[in-house]
């Protein structure tokens, strides 16, 4: 990791809809791995999971239809009520299958969280890479990340 950032544990696993998307009910997650990071001061973040499947394929599609369908997430995060809003958003085809996301959150003490978040499969391998931020997430930041990610699937 870059200057500044630093390993922290993080037990939540999505908001509302979002809520253990990468655990799709009916298919079998056969491994898991997620790694939490966190810049000085807490923000930006970045949250990276890799899992494989009994199927994987199904797995990114029932993960690709659920997110698709959570256009506006809402619950607790952290402590702290939120709402959100998720939208697709264009980015480069990544391993074998690939879809991209933007999400805005806001808690109940009026602090707005700017996400993006990419989930890949490579073969038998789903990862997600989420990066959050205010006022915005860094695009190349971000595609640094993404690349990082991947490039573990493939060598």
């Amino acid at each position: 990791m870059p200057s500044g950032w630093s390993l922290e544990n993080n037990g939540d696993n999505g908001v509302g809809c979002l809520h253990n998307l990468l655990e799709p009910p009916g298919i079998k997650q056969t491994q898991v791995a997620e790694v939490f990071y966190i810049h000085t001061g807490n923000l930006p973040f970045l949250d990276e999971k890799l899992a494989t499947y009994s199927n994987a394929k199904r797995a990114f599609s029932k993960i690709a239809h659920t997110i698709a369908a959570c256009h506006n997430p809402s619950g607790p995060f952290k402590g702290y009520q939120t709402t959100g809003t998720v939208t697709p958003f264009s980015y480069a085809k990544v391993g074998n299958q690939s879809i991209a996301y933007q999400m805005v959150f806001k808690t109940s003490t009026n602090v707005t969280i700017y996400y993006d978040y990419l989930i890949a499969r490579e073969n038998k391998v789903i990862v997600a890479v989420l990066e959050g931020s205010y006022p915005a997430v860094s695009s190349s930041q971000f595609a640094g990340f993404v690349t990082l990610a991947v490039a573990k699937l493939t060598s």
